[in-house]
């Protein structure tokens, strides 16, 4: 099958029944499982939103169109979805969640002032740079997360302990500076 892209060259697109492997509806996205047992097919949640649906539960049974993208094949659209394959849903909106993160890195010292290098809540992640070593710091939604603060914006200042994780220092609590801060934002 082809489908054309606003007028312009056809783009080759396949039918495919599979088996959702998981999805992540706080993330976006996931995986569908090919019957023949190819590799895995991206799912994100724009196609699951045409198909009417905001999530969809692991081990549920699927048939759609897949598309080649420049990482892999990806669903381009759902044409049917069979629920009674599905299994309990899991744990914080996966419908089966990836394994848990490493074990948390206990601080190595006080909170330090630091400048945000740049955040992407869509991936999760970003880097901080402490003013006093101006070393890259990873930092994780998590650790966000457990400030209660949604997310970070390249070059605002905030506070953070560190410590050594498994790939290199890592930020392990984060505040913002109070209102009678020096430097408190850009």
């Amino acid at each position: 099958m082809s489908e054309s892209q606003g007028g312009g060259d056809p783009i080759a697109s396949s039918r495919m029944r599979g088996t959702v492997k998981w999805f992540n509806a706080v993330k976006g996205y996931g995986f569908v499982t090919p019957e023949d047992g190819s590799g895995d097919v991206f799912l994100h949640m724009t196609v699951l939103r045409q198909a009417g649906l905001d999530k969809i539960p692991v081990g549920s049974t699927v048939e759609c169109e897949t598309v080649q993208a420049a990482k892999g094949l990806q669903v381009q659209s759902i044409l049917a979805v069979d629920l009674s394959t599905a299994v309990p849903e899991g744990e914080e909106g996966y419908s089966r969640a990836p394994p848990p993160p490493p074990p948390q890195p206990e601080a190595t010292g006080d909170f330090e002032m630091a400048t945000v290098k740049w955040f992407n809540p869509h991936k999760g992640y970003g880097f901080v740079c402490p003013d006093e070593t101006q070393l890259d710091v990873f930092i994780h939604m998590v650790t966000l997360r457990r400030a209660n603060l949604a997310g970070l914006v390249t070059g605002q200042k905030v506070m953070v302990k560190t410590a050594q994780g498994p790939k290199g220092m890592q930020a392990v609590e984060i505040m913002l500076p109070g209102p009678g801060s020096v430097d408190q934002y850009v």
